[in-house]
């Protein structure tokens, strides 16, 4: 399961006045935003040319209409859920398999792309947020859409199978939407990461043994940070 910070930076105390972010001075296209975000990941993901570190982790799901059943479904769900707390920072080296693996190719196409900004910041570096189309059900074995751009939301074919191993459990019919899967990154003039972040939920519903209806959030978040090229 995925990895994170748990505070705020908290500024010093005397502080009289709020630090002004960075002025924009222009714009990137979507299509100009997007390539340069894939670009960057693909060089880590195929040649590990930066390491950086990772945490992630799931926020803990509210789920509602189960009854007697929350103590047999909700810990099937945790087995695919790290919270905030647990989260451990994964250090991963320049060149190293981890760097290449934990950084996903992100080469989906435009189309699985609701938005893609780029925000050419007074301080020369650039802010891309691409936000993705909603998506039911992703699978792990996707080709497109979030599968490629993250790794941190829920294959439902997963819960499916463990679901299955518990005998009262005779039927579960469901989906998982992600709505507006959020990737915010901070990048170099010249296309480097300097932090990503990710944040998405997860809109469960499903039906058990064809009578019990249930529906629940789970919201999935990364950050990716220290990137040494």
């Amino acid at each position: 399961a995925p990895s994170g910070n748990t505070g705020a930076t908290q500024a010093p105390s005397g502080n009289t006045g709020a630090t002004q972010a960075p002025a924009a001075t222009g714009n990137l296209s979507k299509d100009e935003a997007l390539a340069m975000y894939q670009k960057a990941a693909k060089d880590i993901h195929d040649n590990g040319t930066a390491g950086y570190n990772k945490i992630g982790w799931q926020k803990p799901l509210k789920i509602e209409g189960l009854g007697f059943l929350d103590s047999m479904i909700v810990p099937i769900l945790e087995k695919f859920m790290t919270t905030e707390d647990e989260a451990k920072v994964q250090v991963n080296e320049k060149g190293s398999d981890d760097a290449k693996n934990r950084m996903p190719i992100s080469n989906c196409t435009a189309g699985a792309v609701k938005s893609a900004t780029g925000e050419k910041l007074a301080n020369g570096k650039n802010k891309i947020v691409i936000v993705l189309n909603e998506q039911t059900n992703p699978s792990y074995a996707d080709t497109d859409g979030l599968a490629a751009m993250s790794r941190e939301f829920l294959d439902y074919k997963d819960v499916e199978k463990e679901a299955k191993n518990i005998a009262i459990v005779k039927s579960l019919e469901g989906q998982i939407v992600y709505k507006d899967y959020t990737i915010t990154s901070e990048m170099t003039a010249d296309g480097k990461f300097v932090s990503i972040t990710h944040c998405g939920i997860g809109y469960i519903k499903a039906n058990l043994n064809g009578s019990i209806n249930a529906t629940g959030e789970l919201e999935f978040n990364a950050k990716y940070t220290d990137f040494k090229y």
